[in-house]
Order: C-alpha cells, then sequence, then structure tokens
C-alpha cells in the first residue's frame, strides 16, 4: 500500500507517451463496483488487498483515524481503533494505533490479521508500519519524542521491536520481497533513497538542480520501483525503475500520470482522467460507477486483473471502488 516522492538522473527511457491532455489508448476493459460506506467513516485512501478480494483502507470518523475493510463486498471497521497502510496476501495489514495518554496521545504501530488478531510493535510519539512484504517484514518510521528524533524502521518478520533502517530523517514507503525498500526524506536538501534489507543504500535519487529532470519514488514490488520523472518543462509520466540496474522505462499512455501501486509491472494511480491503469502494452483509464467521478487508485492484485481505489460523488464524498479488468 501505499506513497509519493521525487528526484533522480534517467539512465534510459523505452516506450511512447502521448501527449498531455489526451486520451491513453485503452489497453483493458475494466468493470467499475462501488462498495458499500461505512456510515460515519470518510474515507482517504484504499490501502491494500490480499489479492484475493478483500480490500482495507484509512479513514476518519468524529473520533480521529478508523480502519475500514471490505470481505464479500461486506463493509466492517477494523478493531482495536487499527488503521491499515498495507496488506498482504496472507490478509496480515501493517499500520497504527491511537494510543490515548496525558498531556498528549501517542501511536503504536502494530500488525493486524483479518480476524482482529494483533501484534503491538512500538510505541512512541508517532510512529507507524507502513509497507509491508509478503514475508511480512514491515518498513516505517518512529518519532520517539516529538519533534526531536526521527527514525527510518524496519521490523523484520516476527519481531515487535524495530531496527534502524536509516538514522536520518527518512520516510519509508514500502518493501518488496527482497527486502530492498524505498523511502523520502523530511528534508528536502537530502536524496530519496533506496535501501537494502541491512539498511545498505543502494541508490540516490536527488535533490535535483533546477532546470534538470527529477525522479519521484512511488512504489516497489520485484525490484522495480513505480516513480513519476518531471522533465524540465514541468511535463511529467509514469515511470518504472529497475532497482538492479538503474534503468528507466517510460509507460505509454502515462503523460500527466502519477504512479501510487506497482504489481507484477503492471501500475495504477492518477491521470489526467482519474482513475488509470498503466501496462507495458498501453493505458487503461478505470471508469466510474454510475452517478461518480473516479479519483484514483491505490490496490492492485498480483495478476492486474482487479484494482481498487477512490471515485467521488458530486458534493466530493469518498466512495471506495473495485474494478475488474479482462
Amino acid at each position: 500500500m501505499r506513497r509519493s516522492l521525487s528526484r533522480a538522473a534517467v539512465l534510459s527511457v523505452l516506450g511512447a507517451v502521448l501527449g498531455i491532455g489526451a486520451a491513453p489508448a485503452a489497453a483493458a476493459v475494466c468493470t467499475p463496483t462501488a462498495l458499500p460506506n461505512l456510515p460515519g467513516v470518510s474515507l482517504y485512501e484504499v490501502t491494500g488487498t490480499d489479492h484475493a478480494g478483500t480490500y482495507v483502507a484509512r479513514g476518519a470518523d468524529a473520533d480521529g483515524p478508523a480502519g475500514v475493510v471490505w470481505q464479500d463486498g461486506q463493509v466492517s471497521r477494523l478493531p482495536n481503533g487499527f488503521v491499515p497502510f498495507d496488506m498482504n496476501r496472507a490478509g496480515l495489514m501493517s499500520g497504527n494505533v491511537s494510543v490515548a495518554g496525558f498531556p498528549t496521545s501517542y501511536q503504536r504501530s502494530a500488525l493486524m490479521r483479518l480476524d482482529g488478531t494483533t501484534t503491538y510493535l512500538t510505541t512512541a510519539y508517532s510512529t507507524a508500519a507502513a509497507g509491508m512484504n509478503e514475508r511480512g517484514d514491515a518498513v516505517g518510521w518512529v518519532y520517539p519524542d516529538h519533534p526531536v528524533i526521527h527514525f527510518a524502521a524496519l521490523w523484520p518478520s516476527g519481531a515487535t521491536e524495530y531496527d534502524v533502517l536509516d538514522p536520518s530523517w527518512y520516510v519509508p514507503v514500502d518493501i518488496d520481497d527482497d527486502g530492498v525498500s524505498i523511502g523520502k526524506p523530511q528534508d528536502e536538501t537530502q536524496p530519496q533513497r533506496i535501501w537494502r534489507f541491512d539498511g545498505t543504500v543502494v541508490r540516490n535519487y536527488g535533490p535535483y538542480p533546477a532546470g534538470h529532470s527529477s525522479i519521484d519514488l512511488a512504489d516497489i514490488d520485484d525490484g522495480s520501483v513505480a516513480a513519476t520523472r518531471t522533465r524540465p518543462d514541468g511535463r511529467f509520466e509514469v515511470v518504472v525503475i529497475d532497482v538492479a540496474t538503474g534503468a528507466v522505462t517510460a509507460l505509454p499512455g502515462s503523460a500527466s500520470g502519477t504512479p501510487l501501486e506497482i504489481e507484477n509491472g503492471v501500475v495504477v494511480g492518477r491521470g489526467p482522467h482519474g482513475a488509470t491503469m498503466w501496462r507495458p502494452s498501453g493505458a487503461t483509464v478505470l471508469p466510474a460507477p454510475s452517478g461518480l467521478t473516479t479519483r484514483e487508485a491505490t490496490a492492485l492484485n498480483d495478476d492486474g486483473t482487479e484494482a481498487a481505489g477512490i471515485s467521488t460523488t458530486a458534493s466530493g464524498e469518498a466512495v471506495a471502488t473495485v474494478w475488474r479488468c479482462g
């Protein structure tokens, strides 16, 4: 699950890109279904799937952050105040819970299974297990004492205490099954990074001088990173970076697109016409359910046949949406 960064030198570019504002060429036929809303909860983002039809999302109610899950088309609130940031095929979710305290409240990173079983991790002023791989390794951030210290953190599978992935002020976004993570700095004068499991920096991206192309890292899967490349003239497109070689490949039909999730080379995100899916063979605008407008797609199963994200009503209310693609 999910998201957003920027900077890096482009080593190679492949694939045709349509002009800004032009509708992408269709590469698949996708049918939308609006998922039921949970009364009293406003949705922010669909954050993960078990690749078998279950989806989770972050939202908020009158009391603060809330987690939502859809199973078999039915919606419910996740227990224990758990807010999900990612989910793997085993149905294990990474995220956090709020801990009431005085004079201030704290956050506690946690993992949760679909049956509600919760494993509590690190407690801090602010912490979350943000990205997760299939093995159950999780990455995220830890602010032990606001606002003095900030760690990029790694929780190896089975561990409840974090290892320091990077001692600088970084926010990890996700980790793939090879144990490679991506993240962005809180200090914009520092580069975005790709790390190995032991914290070794594989590549730095940026910062970029004015007037140069830049790369904004978004998500990682099996050694491929989805990113936004912005050119000096302000035009931008979706690219895929090979972690091993650094090669950068532009996806066709991705002009003015923003990637948010990658699975097996298929990317979903937000394009000039709303939620969009990009494959090496072309782009597909994901249609809205009747009466709605699509905003973005942020979750994707492993073969690219089902995606989920957000559509909006005329009044701007977010509605979780699933697209099934042939």
